[in-house]
């Protein structure tokens, strides 16, 4: 602003809103790095979503239960993640986190597990599954959350609605078993 009134010209209207929504646009994205990237509370957020926008995942969710699915998914990106780890009652094997554990390795939900392998496998290309395949559990986990996959020429909308959905089923399956196995 300094500039227009040293210059004695100030810019139309037009080009001011663009000036100040690109600033305001700016400032929020620096803010918004800065803090993703000091606080490593955010570490997984930050893997999922590399800029300022709204995920596609909320663009593409067009049922309510997709819109439900959409929210949970939400949630659980914004969980701090579990670094002390446990042992799983159902399956008596060690993890970092329990929603990893539960969507990726547990035994007690291999067969939701499967079927979404097999989805995968029926349709969407052979590289998507290789590619899903050869990541680590956690890495898995974030794609299941919304990171984007690098093999192209898939619905990402679906892709990303069938990972929300095996998600919800793994997580509330496991809490059903863990609740029946306590009891």
């Amino acid at each position: 602003m300094l500039d227009f009134l040293r210059e004695g010209v100030f810019p139309t209207k037009q080009s001011w809103k663009a000036i100040v929504k690109n600033t305001v646009d700016k400032v929020q994205t620096d803010e918004w790095t800065r803090r993703l990237h000091n606080d490593n509370n955010f570490s997984r957020f930050r893997s999922v979503h590399l800029s300022v926008r709204v995920p596609d995942f909320w663009k593409s969710s067009k049922s309510s239960r997709e819109i439900v699915n959409s929210y949970y998914i939400t949630k659980l990106l914004t969980d701090i993640p579990n670094t002390t780890g446990g042992t799983c009652e159902l399956c008596n094997t060690q993890f970092l986190d329990v929603y990893v554990h539960a969507c990726c390795s547990c035994s007690g939900t291999h067969l939701i597990r499967d079927m979404w392998w097999e989805f995968i496998m029926e349709k969407f290309p052979l590289h998507l599954f290789v590619e899903l395949y050869s990541y680590d559990d956690e890495e898995l986990y974030c794609i299941l959350l919304g990171k984007h996959v690098t093999t192209s020429n898939i619905d990402t909308d679906s892709f990303h609605n069938l990972c929300h959905v095996h998600v919800a089923h793994c997580v509330a399956a496991y809490s059903r078993l863990l609740r029946t196995t306590i009891s």
